[in-house]
């Protein structure tokens, strides 16, 4: 793999089909059998929102997106007292 000749300097946006977009910087890129193939950074940090139940060394990923929306508020809120941004972006 080669490095973009603009590294990190090339931004590619990912969207999903809830109209959410997700920006990414071209990390590093391959041309293979006339095809280019790009390794992408998500220009802001991802996150995962997780549940636990009576175990607290059990986690579960919350991909519900019916919770998440109910969730969403307060975590942007907790996050925002910490002076960061929660994104809800694709992917």
């Amino acid at each position: 793999m080669s490095q973009s000749p603009d590294y990190y300097e090339e931004v590619v946006t990912l969207d999903d089909n809830q109209g959410r977009s997700l920006d990414c910087y071209i990390e590093n890129s391959i041309k293979m059998d006339g095809d280019v193939f790009c390794l992408l950074l998500p220009i802001d940090t991802p996150i995962m929102i997780i549940a636990t139940g009576d175990d607290p060394d059990v986690v579960e990923i919350v991909d519900d997106e019916e919770l998440i929306q109910t969730i969403f508020p307060d975590a942007r809120a907790v996050l925002a007292e910490q002076d960061l941004t929660l994104l809800e972006t694709a992917y």
